[in-house]
């Protein structure tokens, strides 16, 4: 089957074009999903981040008055 593929792309220049536009559009999807998914990485990292900030704070409150 992918020698087939091979031989209609390299003879069919109609097939060629949409595969190629197909793969570009395939290729843009993915880095928009990839670039989505980094940023969501990015501000999940950063709510643990501040979570764990306000944790301490109160933990170091707590310790003050305690102390």
């Amino acid at each position: 089957m992918a020698n087939k593929a091979v031989e209609r792309y390299h003879g069919d220049s109609d097939y060629r074009f949409l595969h190629d536009r197909v793969s570009e559009l395939m290729a843009e999807c993915l880095k928009h999903d990839v670039q989505e998914f980094n940023q969501h990485q990015q501000q999940r990292r950063e709510q643990e981040h501040n979570q764990k900030k306000k944790k301490m704070k109160t933990l170091d409150l707590n310790i003050t008055r305690c102390g």
